[in-house]
């Protein structure tokens, strides 16, 4: 029998394909925190080229607004309508026409709010909307059916990106309309890979949500590194990175998304919503595809009957109306540990350092642009590296719930150094790299080691696997939606907050991180090595004598039912040939009922 990954090499297949999604997101998200650092942005943006993070109140303006409108949704500026048409259409275009370098074309006023009108500000809008129509598409229609969807959703709204030609409204349109099959995506694809995975090995390989998004985005960062070392400070220096992602690498994103929906024309369905349809055989089939046994093996009956046996209880619980179990206690603490998580992964910093590490870095003094992009990309590989030596060796040990505590612990002692740090050795000569802001650098690396093995991927994890089979799409939606909304609060105020506070940032992140701690403590269960139909008793809504009573009358059931089939297929051989009767001698009636 093939053991460890050979095993479940179908399970890692369908999660490849599943979490294309989140490496696409992964690059926006990266991209966007390097450009902003260029001094040859600046210059053509008219922004002061400080190299001192946020120390300009203009820069930390400009750059929330680049950033959150990534994670908030359009926001048409009429000043920006009004500029454009009286200096012959928008600076993002920044074409080298013989007209422009005759007459320069002037910038933009430097506190204009809809600078970034030009990049996908539109992108989390549509994710916000899309995490929640992802919520009834994956109850009613199906994991596999959905992401379908989402993903079709998604390849419109890039085809109409590349097809654009410089149209701003119809780059607003594809960001929207792509950013609805990122959200929808990002709703389906923890609850896909979650319920198709054996127990043992579950945290794992949902965890690689959060290693395929961390890839995505170090690769954009180590591009805008190369692309800063390697072509002189110009227009072309920041287009080409922005043009990657908003004209060729939208004509990439097609590329994944292409093979993401192809990829899922060859996967099952979820046992586990076909369970919930009813379609029993067609769940047994998938969950012993999945397993790599045959459909009669013991184990893959067990789980069946366990599967059954829990959906059975939800349904006679609540007379079969789903509102009524979200109002359970059981499942209203599920719902707020779903939200609260996810506002607590938000408020722990890392998104804040993910979007703006070159400032970050620059604010606590490598303030040469090429070394806060190089310390930038060594911040996104060490992320890399941290989340999947965590997945293959500590989610399924150290379980969920330890893991949280000492990440939570480990980060606030790591914000509460930096921000002494910086406090007591502030950087003053940004020709030079002091001991202190060294250190500094090493205690943020040191930071997302802890967040990688701990509130990175396993709040992806914990959603995907607590709720009851027929809540999960609502929890799981609720979760994300929660994810969008929050990044986009953080990633607003953290440069004005660099701005007005200072070193005190690190502080306030240090004590979030330290709230975390508390949360987790009194309220985050344990699930490590669990199954998904055993989540109902570890939170009280089924005692555990009942499930195993119902469980063994869900094989018993199965079992009559195999015998009932043995013992008619003989008798319908010997009845068949006295069922020979021609057709002429069939009343009128009873011919309408034959045919």
């Amino acid at each position: 029998m093939a053991i460890g990954f050979f095993k479940n090499y179908r399970v890692y297949m369908l999660t490849t394909v599943a979490y294309m999604g989140s490496l696409l997101f992964g690059y926006d998200t990266g991209v966007m925190s390097s450009v902003l650092s260029l001094k040859s942005f600046k210059t053509d943006f008219g922004l002061p080229l400080a190299t001192t993070g946020y120390a300009s109140k203009t820069n930390a303006h400009i750059s929330q607004n680049v950033v959150s409108l990534l994670t908030a949704g359009v926001m048409e500026s009429s000043r920006f309508k009004d500029w454009g048409r009286r200096h012959e259409g928008p600076i993002w275009i920044m074409t080298e026409t013989k007209e422009k370098k005759k007459r320069k074309q002037p910038n933009p006023p430097a506190d204009f709010l809809g600078l970034p009108a030009t990049w996908p500000e539109a992108l989390t809008a549509g994710c916000f909307f899309g995490a929640i129509f992802a919520s009834v598409a994956n109850d009613k229609l199906g994991r596999k059916r959905s992401l379908l969807g989402f993903t079709v959703v998604f390849l419109v709204g890039a085809v109409i990106q590349v097809a654009s030609l410089h149209h701003i409204s119809q780059v607003y349109v594809g960001r929207f309309v792509a950013g609805l099959g990122i959200g929808g995506m990002s709703s389906i694809t923890p609850i896909y890979v979650a319920e198709n995975c054996p127990p043992e090995v579950r945290g794992r390989i949902t965890g690689l949500f959060q290693e395929f998004l961390v890839i995505g985005s170090t690769f954009a960062y180590w591009l805008n590194y190369g692309v800063s070392l390697h072509l002189k400070p110009s227009t072309s220096q920041w287009r080409i990175p922005v043009n990657i992602r908003s004209e060729f690498l939208v004509g990439i994103q097609i590329v994944p998304g292409g093979l993401l929906f192809l990829g899922l024309i060859f996967l099952k369905e979820s046992p586990r919503w076909l369970v919930k349809q009813g379609r029993y055989e067609e769940a047994t089939a998938s969950l012993a595809y999945m397993r790599r046994e045959p459909i009669d093996d013991p184990e893959v009956m067990k789980e069946i009957a366990d599967i059954r046996a829990a959906v059975e209880e939800e349904l006679n619980l609540t007379e079969g109306v789903t509102w009524k179990e979200v109002l359970i206690p059981g499942n209203r603490y599920r719902f707020a540990v779903a939200f609260t998580i996810f506002l607590c992964q938000q408020f722990s910093g890392t998104n804040s350092i993910g979007y703006y590490a070159p400032q970050i870095f620059q604010t606590i003094g490598v303030s040469k642009t090429n070394a806060s992009l190089f310390a930038t990309g060594v911040y996104g590989t060490v992320k890399v590296c941290a989340t999947g030596l965590f997945l293959i060796i500590g989610i399924d040990k150290l379980g969920r719930r330890w893991s949280l505590l000492g990440g939570a612990a480990w980060m606030m002692v790591m914000m509460f150094i930096i921000g002494g740090v910086l406090r007591d050795h502030p950087p003053t000569n940004v020709n030079t790299v002091s001991p202190a802001s060294i250190a500094m650098v090493v205690m943020i690396y040191l930071y997302v080691i802890g967040y990688s093995a701990s509130w990175g991927p396993i709040p992806w994890v914990y959603v995907s696997e607590i709720f009851p089979t027929r809540l999960r799409s609502y929890g799981v939606g609720l979760a994300a939606a929660t994810q969008w909304l929050f990044n986009f609060a953080v990633t607003y105020m953290t440069p004005s907050a660099i701005n007005h506070i200072g070193w005190r940032i690190f502080l306030m992140f240090g004590i979030f991180c330290a709230a975390n701690f508390v949360f987790v403590w009194f309220f985050i269960k344990e699930t490590k090595g669990r199954t998904l139909e055993d989540m109902e008793i570890l939170f009280g809504t089924v005692e555990a004598d009942v499930r195993a009573a119902d469980v063994e009358r869900m094989l018993h059931k199965g079992a009559m039912q195999e015998d009932r089939f043995e013992m008619a297929a003989p008798a319908e051989k010997k009845v068949a040939p006295a069922q020979e009767t021609p057709i002429r001698d069939v009343p009128a009636t009873e011919e309408k009922t034959v045919s």
